[in-house]
């Protein structure tokens, strides 16, 4: 039977110890994370994206997608319209908006993409409009 010396035994105990103490520390770094991110979206409905007909813009290929800078509008269960939080920042096939609001008396509500330029659901079309680069629909935005 082999014998440990009290210092090898000493050093393999603190070896655990600060092994536990990394992972424990680290797990409460994770929690304190995910709280603080499901605290801030407590009060916003998710608005999921995903048909092609819902986006804003078409490629030559035929291919939608949502531009950035896009922000969509909902009339909440008080009759309060409401626009989204957050936008896409670069172009994207789908996109989950996040809006304010209560949303419960209904499981489908009317969603408005106004443009850029427009107001809930009032879509202000540009009397000039121009397109810097053939071939794109990036200006109907702007355009309306």
């Amino acid at each position: 039977m082999k014998k440990y010396s009290f210092a090898s035994c000493f050093k393999f105990m603190a070896l655990v110890f600060g092994i536990g103490l990394a992972l424990a520390s680290c797990a409460n770094e994770d929690i304190a994370q995910n709280q603080k991110g499901k605290d801030s979206d407590a009060n916003l409905t998710t608005f999921s994206t995903g048909d092609p007909t819902t986006r804003t813009s078409m490629e030559s290929n035929g291919t939608f997608y949502w531009e950035s800078g896009d922000k969509i509008w909902v009339k909440d269960d008080n009759g309060a319209w409401q626009q989204s939080s957050n936008a896409p920042t670069e172009k994207t096939a789908s996109f989950e908006f996040k809006v304010p609001g209560k949303f419960t008396k209904s499981s489908t509500y009317k969603v408005y993409y106004p443009g850029q330029n427009g107001n809930k659901d009032q879509v202000s079309i540009a009397a000039n409009q121009s397109q810097e680069e053939p071939n794109t629909t990036t200006h109907f935005g702007i355009s309306g």
